[in-house]
């Protein structure tokens, strides 16, 4: 009997935000489309954590259309108003 070694599971979320900590230097914040590699194994170890186990992701499937959303905010400065820079 061969076992399959492999665990599937489901994760979805309204507003998800799956950055690369690179594209953030300049206050920016750019999403993947999907989660990253990184993301998937970090999720996988909050599931099912065990120190001998090393998790690789080497599939993912998107279940329904990925819909994009643009919001712009305005940083509030704590010295009071706003600023349209972070700094």
């Amino acid at each position: 009997m061969e076992y399959r070694n492999s665990v599937d599971f489901g994760i979805y979320g309204d507003y998800a935000l799956f950055a690369d900590p690179i594209t953030r230097v300049g206050g920016e914040k750019f999403s993947y489309q999907i989660p990253t590699y990184e993301a998937l194994k970090g999720i996988m170890h909050s599931i099912y954590w065990k120190p001998t186990i090393i998790w690789i992701v080497d599939k993912v499937r998107v279940m329904n259309p990925i819909q994009t959303e643009a919001k712009g905010i305005r940083p509030i400065r704590y010295q009071g108003g706003n600023d349209l820079s972070c700094f």
